[in-house]
């Protein structure tokens, strides 16, 4: 037969109907007895309404109690007039009967938190025993279905692929660095409202908190509630060494606060700081709780605060016990942890709400710097190691002698009135001379001791020197004369104190009212060393190219005073001079160069050079010092000029006389289109007929072409006419069909007819040996070939040639 209810649906039934039965009889009474403490829960929590959804979880709802919103405000106001009973958890077993706590001797908040709690239980239970229902149910069902259905199953592995990727979800998900629980104060006695929790960042970077949050377990409590939410943390970031403060809402310092809950701590609590991924970052369980880190810490005392251990500036023990990492303390919300000394008198205006006003806890100035002698130098130092500044009003130092048997007097209070010290900062007190805080002639001597006390009269610091009989652990020595006692200065930027006098104080170099300093000992002055003299003079190095194609170019040169035995003097001055080849040298004035730098680098404009000569260089350089080198280099420099130029060949005749004789009348004329003349002596004319072979003739010495003027050579057996005017005569000018003729700016045979040092060639006739790309026409009998214009070269015989009727030496072509 089949079941018509699945096992989970009558279990979240019956449990669903238990639930409503009792929050029905408690809102029945608070109906008939409104004035009662069940009216008073009515009427603050609205009622808490639960139904059971079928699959056994539990939702929360709200209805209004029948009383109107007036009477719900007269009797609020009621209940803040009346004197409540404050009943601690360690009081709670005087007012137990049989039937538990008297619900009239509790806090209104203390039972709606144990309403909730319970709650709680109860809804977790009901979801775990409906899981397990639902886990029988569902063997069973696997029990009974066919084989067949079973294999269908294995082909679908969709749900394996989901575990999967579950898994893989879980495995990159972000990590987040550890913040600590530092402090935390449970309300006081007249005011419950002042509680707060203050984390701790010790990493060096910010974090943000949003998606933190925090709970709370009582000493009773199966598991957590809720007391920090992370809806509270959203948006918020602790910055790095810094501290974040969770308070009670009415905390009467609410500057300080970050946020503010309306959950109470009380004794026996544990605490646990979860990040987004809900882990925890931090546990703190004290007094009873039923959950801490190895061994709880104790509950905090009236007034005070449990908080973490300072083992340096802004750093906090942390070994994952909560009793060796936490100890009482003063009350220090978003500030350094300070170990509990004393509580004093409260001050007024730190009251909240009628009940007693919160202690005033004074923080800790140390003793820091003392100098003895000379007399007229003596000074005491007090330092500040807080973040904040503290008035030191009520403040006063005590000194006793060797031999004394009481503390007198050393800095009264009076001088005090009104002063403060800034954080991180230095007091002084000293004579006028040295600028103090405190102007006062200071009586001090060897083996004292001294305490610093605060208005409560409660030791702040203490230092004892010498064979002084009051100390810390033990005494520091006694300063010399320009010597100071220092508490040492250390890398965190603060001042040592491990309360023993010996080990925090050395002896000093005096530094009123700045950073503490160790003495060092002079060193013993060594005789200043014999000084060596520089007897080295300076190089000299050229940068120069063997050839130059300009008369005017530029030397570079660098001088260096070298580096020996001895530091360099430094450069003071040259001396340089040029030669022409065969010529003698020729010097330029001494040139100073200014500051006498060790390494320079200079130039020298040469524009005395003529062309195709070659030109020899040196310099003599001196140091400061006076050492003058050599001339230098000792094989001088050397560059020849050689200026590219480009001198034509512009007519060629080969016979005078059309029809018979005038054969031997062969002459070719040279045109200079350059600006200057052009010095012919090193050059030579040759010829090659088509078979290629060389005829040679070298220009004479002295022979050159002027500029814009021309230059005719001439077969030596030609007509008179023409050997009167020629420049030069020569037999191996016998010109004839298909020749070349070529300018060579050497007196050397040309290789082919493509020697680089060919000036210009022109070959004529269709079976010339050679030609500028294309020959140019045979010369008829009486006429010649002759440039289209002069000084035009296109590289080309065939363009640049044309017939001439009438043949022009030495003259213009047209």
């Amino acid at each position: 037969m089949p079941n018509l209810f699945a096992k989970s649906q009558v279990f979240s039934f019956l449990a669903s109907f238990f639930i409503t039965f009792f929050l029905g009889l408690c809102v029945w009474s608070a109906f008939l007895y409104p004035d009662n403490i069940f009216g008073n829960i009515a009427r603050q929590v609205h009622s808490i309404f639960f139904r059971a959804s079928a699959s056994g979880s539990l939702e929360l709802k709200d209805f209004s109690p029948a009383k109107s919103e007036k009477q719900n405000e007269q009797n609020m106001e009621q209940n803040e007039n009346e004197d409540n009973f404050i009943i601690g958890d360690e009081n709670l077993g005087e007012y137990a009967g049989t039937g538990g706590i008297d619900p009239s001797l509790m806090l209104e908040q203390d039972l709606l938190d144990d309403i909730a709690e319970r709650i709680d239980i109860i809804q977790q239970q009901i979801q775990e025993i409906t899981k397990e229902n639902q886990d029988i149910e569902d063997e069973q069902k696997i029990e009974e279905e066919p084989e067949e259905d079973l294999e269908e199953n294995k082909e679908e592995p969709e749900e394996d692929a989901q575990t999967e990727e579950d898994n893989l979800e879980a495995e990159i998900r972000p990590s987040y660095s550890k913040i600590l629980i530092s402090e935390v104060q449970i309300g006081t006695e007249g005011d419950r409202k002042q509680e707060f929790i203050e984390l701790y960042n010790p990493n060096d970077i910010e974090i943000s908190l949003t998606d933190w949050y925090l709970r709370k377990k009582t000493k009773t409590g199966s598991d957590y509630s809720s007391f920090a939410s992370g809806a509270l943390f959203s948006g918020k970031n602790i910055f790095s060494k810094s501290y974040f403060l969770i308070c009670r809402e009415g905390y009467y310092s609410n500057g300080l606060c970050d946020i503010f809950t309306g959950q109470a701590l009380s004794d026996d609590n544990s605490l646990a700081l979860k990040n987004p991924n809900g882990e925890i970052s931090d546990k703190l369980g004290f007094g009873e709780a039923s959950d801490y880190e190895l061994s709880p810490a104790q509950n905090p005392e009236n007034g005070k605060t449990i908080g973490r251990k300072a083992i340096s500036y802004r750093v906090e023990q942390d070994t994952d016990d909560n009793s060796a990492d936490f100890e009482i303390q003063a009350p220090t919300p978003r500030a350094e942890n300070i170990t509990y000394v004393q509580l004093i008198a409260p001050v007024a205006s730190a009251s909240s709400g009628g009940g007693s006003p919160a202690p005033v806890i004074y923080p800790k100035i140390l003793i820091s710097e003392s100098q003895i002698a000379p007399i007229g130098q003596r000074f005491f130092e007090l330092y500040n190691p807080n973040d904040f500044d503290v008035d030191l009003t009520g403040w006063y130092i005590q000194r006793k002698t060797k031999t004394g048997d009481s503390w007198a007097s050393f800095v009264s209070s009076t001088k005090f009135e009104g002063k403060t010290v800034s954080a991180k900062s230095y007091f002084l007190i000293a004579s006028l001379d040295l600028n103090p805080d405190i102007d006062l002639d200071l009586t001090i001597s060897d083996d004292n001791s001294f305490v610093l006390k605060d208005p409560s009269r409660d030791i702040s610091d203490k230092l004892g020197f010498g064979l002084a009989q009051d100390f810390e652990l033990n005494p520091v020595e006694s300063p010399e004369e320009n010597k100071s006692i220092g508490r040492k200065f250390l890398e965190s930027r603060t001042e040592q104190d491990t309360d023993d006098n010996l080990s925090d104080f050395e002896i000093q170099e005096p530094t009123p009212r700045a950073e503490n300093i160790k003495w060092q000992e002079p060193i013993a002055e060594e005789p200043p060393p014999v000084e060596e003299t520089d007897i080295t003079p300076p190089s000299v190095n050229f940068t120069l190219e063997s050839a130059q194609n300009s008369l005017n170019f530029s030397i570079n040169f660098t001088m260096e005073d070298i580096l020996g035995v001895v530091t360099p003097s430094g450069i003071d001055s040259y001396i340089f001079r040029w030669q022409e080849e065969g010529g003698s040298w020729q010097e330029d004035s001494p040139v100073k160069v200014n500051e006498g730098p060790s390494f320079v680098n200079l130039i020298r404009e040469f524009t005395e050079g003529q062309d195709e000569k070659t030109y020899y260089f040196q310099i003599k350089a001196k140091d400061t010092a006076g050492n003058e080198s050599l001339w230098l280099p000792e094989t001088p420099v050397s560059t020849k000029i050689s200026i590219s130029k480009k001198v034509l060949i512009n007519e060629i005749q080969i016979d005078s006389i059309d029809g018979d004789g005038g054969t031997d009348d062969d002459w070719v004329e040279l045109y200079n289109p350059n600006d200057f003349d052009v010095d012919l002596s090193q050059w030579s004319i040759q010829r090659s007929p088509e078979s290629g072979t060389i005829y040679k003739k070298n220009f004479g010495v002295g022979q050159k072409i002027s500029a814009k003027e021309y230059f005719l050579i001439v077969r030596n057996d030609a007509k008179q006419e023409l050997l009167d005017i020629a420049d030069m005569a020569c037999s191996a000018l016998q010109l004839s069909d298909n020749n070349t003729v070529y300018l060579v700016k050497n007196q050397e045979e040309i290789a082919d007819s493509n020697d680089l040092d060919i000036v210009d060639k022109v070959g004529f006739g269709i079976t010339a040996f050679s030609s500028e790309t294309s020959p140019a026409l045979t010369p008829p009998d009486g006429k010649s070939i002759v440039r289209k214009e002069l000084g035009q070269d296109t590289d080309d015989n065939s363009h640049d040639f044309i017939i001439s009727d009438t043949p022009t030496p030495k003259a213009d072509n047209f």
